[in-house]
């Protein structure tokens, strides 16, 4: 199922960027780390896409990791920087990225925003509908009800950057943490523990997530507005573009 989802997301990036002939991910299952997803660039347009078989998965992450994961997020970032980058320009600096620091907050927050960039909310559901939730053996009669709960826990999801700063700088002790996300965040005891458990090994790297996602949808909502190869083009820029977080931070008005 994670690689059909995969396979559409790469379909899709495909008819609005530019990639080399001979890139692929390859798909595989990890344990005991902290994140539920990682992406190992190996170079020459080839990734490892590695999922954390211990973390629960429910079935609209699915799309979400192909995306961030793989097209548009990690692995096309990465594609593209080494072949217009690092190749085009000579910038051999940027062999190196960096995993903690301001460029951080960028490389995450378009990862977290290529859904919806890649698919519209309508476009999700079909695919889910019709795709995946048949491969997974799950009834889809209720998937819309579903997503308006998946849509209030997404408006919620700052509370784990509330929490990080209880737990890591005000005392806060594990169980009152996972306790704290279950009322405030809506999260289950499983999902709120694998909160803690990232917390616990990459500390304030949660808030590159959202608040990184935030800054990239804004920006580009203020350059292309609705119009989606523009919003593709954009996007691009800010991936191939050294920018900071204040770079895509919009004038206060």
């Amino acid at each position: 199922m994670l690689g059909r989802a995969i396979s559409e997301c790469r379909r899709r990036t495909l008819e609005k960027l530019d990639l080399p002939s001979n890139e692929s991910v390859s798909l595989h299952i990890a344990r005991n780390q902290p994140w539920v997803g990682f992406t190992f660039y190996k170079g020459n347009s080839q990734s490892e896409i590695h999922l954390n078989a211990d973390v629960p998965v429910h079935i609209e992450r699915a799309i979400e990791l192909g995306c961030h994961e793989g097209y548009p997020g990690h692995h096309v970032h990465a594609t593209l920087l080494e072949q217009n980058v690092i190749r085009a320009r000579g910038w051999q600096e940027y062999s190196l990225i960096s995993l903690f620091g301001p460029q951080a907050v960028v490389a995450e927050g378009a990862a977290s925003h290529a859904i919806d960039l890649a698919f519209t909310f309508e476009e999700r559901i079909a695919f889910e509908r019709d795709v995946l939730l048949p491969l997974a053996g799950l009834n889809s009669d209720r998937l819309v009800d579903y997503y308006r709960y998946v849509q209030l826990i997404e408006a919620l999801n700052y509370a784990r950057n509330e929490v990080a700063q209880k737990y890591l700088y005000q005392g806060m002790s594990k169980q009152a943490a996972i306790e704290w996300l279950m009322t405030f965040g809506l999260e289950t005891r499983e999902t709120a523990l694998q909160r803690l458990n990232f917390i616990d090994a990459l500390r304030t790297y949660v808030v590159t997530y959202n608040h990184g996602r935030d800054l990239v949808k804004q920006y580009i909502q203020s350059e292309a507005g609705d119009d989606k190869d523009r919003q593709w083009r954009v996007f691009a820029d800010i991936l191939l573009t050294p920018m900071m977080p204040i770079d895509l931070q919009l004038p206060t008005p």
